[in-house]
């Protein structure tokens, strides 16, 4: 399934779990589940709409606007506020909009119980096939009905195939052999047209031309009646030439038609002996010549040149038992960036080339008016991501997951991919592949608390999220780290302010616990970052208007969990408050998001390490009314280097 991944339907759609197709691949029966593409978008005023642009095989638009319709008319599809068809020669488009109360998640579900938005697939590849044992002496071959997997109909597509191609060769060559067979005698009489042309001035009849033409040069009937209809303009030097130019091609037309097909089949003639002669050569001879196959091979490559598109319908392995995916998605970091409105995308890590310190940098994406990138992290394809939210809730998803767009695409509004409930937003994202007790989730909030619990709290796959931490009133869950319970935690503030704890200071506790203080923060201040320090790493910060630094982490000595902290950055007008902050090494690489979607990647070994108490350099060159949003540390690899 790896070359044949399944039915690639003109309508597109998805088709839901492998096993019908594995069905029909080995026995020639299956039952493939189809779904119509379907999105969630978010509209004004908080509402929400569906869009439906593809739809499963043989499912007809208007009919299913029309079941869709009958629905909410009787008022079992609660919910729903508009229903239209704004499809187009661009495509379909068919717009279910909601209320402001309606859950999405639960109204696209009873779409896809209760319409054709989701349908079944029957496959059953019943096909005539010859039956050799069957055939009574001096009959044809029988044509029998089988049910047929994969890789039988294969074998007899090929064995179709290559009889067409046998029999064109046989038919190809009797017409060369013709041809020949009249440019011979043309030949004949080119050579001795004097006595040609006298023998036909003398002759009383066209039959009796034709006879002594025969005669006398020991020609056939059809050569002989070939030159009596010779018309004269081809007695010229030039069109002699082209007869005998001809005449040479045709020779080897032919000997490459007999090579192919092998002298056993090369004296063929008549359609009805040619077909059964072949069969029952097929029947002895049940691999063809090499040649033949070759032929079968270019015409196939020739008609996928011509006729080869990119596919439709894709395919998605929400089966349990069908956990094989993973072997046919390479291994690659990706970076995710999220926007404030929630529209998430990946893309390779290599899409954004490293640039000199002070940059212009480059799109990042294109971004809806009034919405900013509010989100990005890195993270592998193999890996399972959780995704905590403000409201301290927790979802997990794997990252192949998340579409893949280009460097300029919006991306997929995140609600498609999770189910978070209004006014919920995804804060931060960790990378996970092993759920172990003795690993480690460190959070920190806006307002200074933090809190430690056991990785493996959080192994669930309720769809609905779990709860991650209880907030108290104004406050929102910002960070989370993974650690092996022994590390130093990083405080960073937007005033400047920094604390160094260890995290045996913050004993772990349960999942749904509300946690404990981290750093005493002053009037106006809130937390920008945490970090998990590393050795001889530095503490790399970001200011609003483009300016960073970086600092050895030995600057910043260990203090007692829930102080004031220290100055980590003098904010200043200038630089503008801290937007970020990240444990870095020498030989990372940061990536910088704009609030207008520029993205750069830079060396961090080109930022100088600066005291605790300085402003900093400038990191990006910021146009008018653009600020940082966010960075992330990026660890080189060896291809880069």
């Amino acid at each position: 399934m790896e070359v044949l991944p399944g039915p690639d339907f003109p309508t597109g759609g998805l088709i839901l779990g492998t096993s019908g197709i594995r069905q029909a691949y080995d026995g020639g029966r299956g039952s493939i589940t189809m779904q119509a593409r379907a999105t969630i978008e978010p509209m004004e005023g908080g509402k929400n709409a569906i869009l439906i642009t593809e739809l499963p095989y043989q499912v007809n638009k208007a009919q299913l606007v029309e079941q869709i319709a009958q629905l909410v008319t009787t008022k079992r599809l609660q919910g729903v506020s508009g229903l239209r068809d704004e499809s187009d020669r661009k495509g379909m488009r068919v717009v279910v909009e909601l209320r402001r109360d309606a859950n999405p998640h639960v109204v696209l579900n009873f779409l896809y119980k209760h319409t054709r938005m989701r349908a079944s697939f029957a496959m059953n590849a019943v096909v005539l096939i010859p039956e050799y044992a069957a055939r009574k002496p001096g009959e044809p071959v029988p044509l029998v009905p089988r049910t047929l997997g994969i890789k039988d109909l294969i074998t007899h597509f090929l064995d179709h195939r290559r009889e067409v191609i046998v029999l064109r060769c046989q038919h190809d060559l009797a017409r060369a052999q013709a041809r020949a067979h009249i440019l011979e005698g043309y030949r004949v009489a080119l050579k001795n047209l004097d006595a040609v042309i006298k023998i036909i001035r003398q002759a009383e009849s066209p039959p009796a031309a034709r006879s002594k033409l025969m005669k006398r040069f020991k020609l056939s009937e059809r050569q002989a009646q070939a030159i009596l209809e010779l018309m004269l303009q081809r007695l010229t030097s030039l069109e002699r030439k082209k007869i005998d130019e001809e005449y040479k091609d045709v020779i080897k037309t032919i000997g490459r038609l007999e090579d192919i097909l092998g002298k056993r089949l090369s004296g063929l003639v008549g359609s009805e002996d040619q077909l059964r002669a072949t069969r029952e050569w097929l029947q002895k001879h049940p691999w063809q010549p090499r040649k033949v196959m070759q032929l079968v091979k270019g015409e196939l490559l020739e008609l996928k040149e011509k006729r080869a598109d990119p596919r439709r319908t894709e395919i998605r392995p929400h089966e349990a038992e069908d956990i094989s995916v993973e072997d046919l998605i390479a291994e690659e970091d990706m970076v995710v960036t999220m926007t404030r409105d929630g529209y998430i995308k990946r893309l390779p890590v290599a899409t954004y080339r490293t640039q000199a310190r002070g940059g212009k940098g480059v799109t990042g994406l294109t971004r809806k008016e009034e919405d900013v990138v509010d989100h990005l992290f890195v993270a592998s394809t193999h890996t399972t991501i959780l995704f905590f939210t403000n409201q301290g809730k927790v979802y997990r998803l794997r990252a192949h997951e998340i579409p893949q767009a280009s460097r300029q695409a919006r991306g997929t509004a995140v609600i498609n991919l999770i189910p978070i409930e209004q006014g919920e937003r995804v804060t931060v994202a960790r990378a996970v592949r092993e759920f172990s007790k003795d690993r480690f989730l460190f959070m920190a909030t806006r307002l200074g608390t933090v809190k430690k619990t056991r990785l493996s709290e959080y192994d669930t796959r309720l769809k609905g999220g779990i709860i991650a931490l209880r907030l108290q009133k104004g406050d929102e869950l910002e960070w989370v780290a993974e650690t092996d319970g022994k590390r130093d935690i990083f405080l960073v503030t937007e005033q400047g302010q920094s604390i160094r704890f260890s995290e045996k200071q913050a004993r772990p506790i349960g999942r749904t616990a509300a946690g404990v203080r981290g750093i005493r923060l002053r009037k106006k201040d809130s937390v920008v970052g945490m970090g998990v320090a590393r050795k001889h790493a530095d503490l790399l910060v970001a200011s609003r208007h483009g300016y960073g630094k970086r600092t050895a982490l030995t600057e910043y000595r260990a203090q007692t969990r829930g102080g004031i902290g220290i100055k980590t950055m003098n904010v200043s007008k200038r630089n503008g408050p801290i937007v970020g902050m990240r444990i870095v090494d020498e030989d990372d690489d940061l990536l910088i998001i704009t609030t207008e979607g520029q993205i750069i990647r830079q060396r961090v070994g080109q930022i100088r390490r600066i005291g605790r108490t300085t402003q900093g350099v400038r990191l990006i060159r910021l146009d008018k009314g653009d600020q940082i949003a966010s960075i992330a540390r990026v660890v080189r690899q060896e291809a880069e280097e």
